[in-house]
């Protein structure tokens, strides 16, 4: 996988998680979900609000095209995933039969990177990875080939512009587990130093004017 040039509006990281993290703007202003803060269960659908108490309200939600979907937070393939990247719980977009759907992922915060821990448990791993919506210059960051099955790979965006939704792609086959998401990461659009300097400007300025009251 070759990353866009460096002045393209998206730049797509493939198993560079270190490399993602500094372009995303290092580890402390990242926003991780390892999804074990949400009870999990590989019958029971989640229906959204598991997510609200997270920084920027992450949601997730089926796109059209995926209406046979349903998504999890468990571990469904434990013989072939025995040790997941973080706990027990994992996201599990999962749809009936041999198909491919999106997960639309929508942020209350805009947000100018995101990533995540793709696990491959079925063959039809290329069609798996991201898409800004609505559309951008590099329409899909998908991974190149086939990982193997229950290995864990990398896959990250960072774009120039902030984003409020990102999609995200799945692929199942008849009697297969799909793909399995983990450690999904996001960075909020930082707010520049010069705004900081200005409401402390202000606040300087208020607490001058009070003085001079009293």
């Amino acid at each position: 996988f070759l990353q866009s040039p460096v002045y393209a509006a998206v730049v797509g990281y493939e198993n560079d998680e270190a490399g993602w993290q500094a372009a995303a703007g290092g580890s402390g202003s990242i926003t991780l979900i390892d999804f074990e803060s949400i009870t999990g269960s590989t019958t029971d659908p989640i229906v959204g609000h598991e997510f609200s108490s997270f920084t920027g309200q992450p949601s997730f939600a089926l796109a059209p095209q995926s209406v046979s979907a349903e998504l999890f937070v468990g571990n469904p393939a434990p013989n072939q995933v025995p040790t997941p990247p973080s706990g027990v719980n994992m996201f599990h977009p999962s749809c009936n039969n041999s198909c491919e759907g999106i997960v639309t992922l929508t942020f209350g915060t805009p947000v100018t990177s995101v990533g995540a821990i793709f696990v491959d448990v079925e063959g039809d791993f290329a069609t798996t990875g991201f898409s800004l919506t609505p559309g951008a210059s590099v329409p899909e960051i998908p991974f190149t080939s086939n990982q193997g099955q229950g290995s864990f790979s990398f896959l990250g965006l960072v774009s120039d512009n902030p984003f409020t939704s990102v999609d995200i792609h799945f692929a199942t086959r008849p009697g297969s587990d799909g793909v399995l998401i983990d450690n999904l990461q996001y960075a909020v659009v930082p707010v520049p130093a010069a705004v900081w300097l200005f409401g402390s400007g202000i606040l300087g300025l208020v607490g001058i004017a009070r003085k001079k009251t009293a």
